[in-house]
């Protein structure tokens, strides 16, 4: 049996869809990317990502000098780039600068970044937190755009 997108797993016994918008991310770069160390900004298709695309952002590495500059923030993602975090030394910290902060650490490194926390919310929800940096070239030596996701799930009560 053959897995038949990116999305899926094949397991001993069957094709299990991964759940985890990181993961699909992450398989789907690896595909854009082939044999190559990074895929490029061009390999990026919002098509290909279908409902996960709302979810996503791309950082224009040059133009992101003192903040990061999205040449796209994804519709379902934007939503939370005014949900305050508490415990930040600037409350003006959101939900959105979590998953954009390690950018510096994964340009460092050139590699893929994956983040799991758990945030406290400003009206003290807390959320369970999941966030991807995947770095974008065309020339496979410079790293010009970093595609990333975010999301997460309010912890029970």
């Amino acid at each position: 049996m053959e897995a038949q997108s990116p999305y899926e797993i094949l397991t001993a016994d069957s094709v299990v869809t991964e759940r985890r918008l990181s993961h699909r991310l992450f398989l789907h770069w690896l595909m854009q990317a082939g044999e190559a160390p990074y895929a490029s900004y061009e390999d990026i298709s919002p098509d290909q990502l279908g409902e996960d695309w709302d979810w996503c952002f791309i950082l224009d590495v040059e133009k992101s000098s003192d903040f990061p500059y999205f040449t796209h923030l994804g519709k379902q993602l934007a939503g939370y780039s005014g949900v305050l975090l508490t415990g930040c030394s600037d409350w003006s910290c959101t939900v959105l600068d979590k998953a954009t902060e390690k950018v510096e650490e994964m340009l460092r490194d050139r590699a893929p970044l994956l983040v799991q926390d758990e945030l406290t919310l400003f009206n003290k929800n807390r959320l369970l937190f999941r966030s991807i940096l995947l770095p974008l070239s065309d020339d496979q030596r410079t790293i010009t755009h970093v595609l990333g996701a975010a999301n997460g799930k309010l912890a029970d009560a």
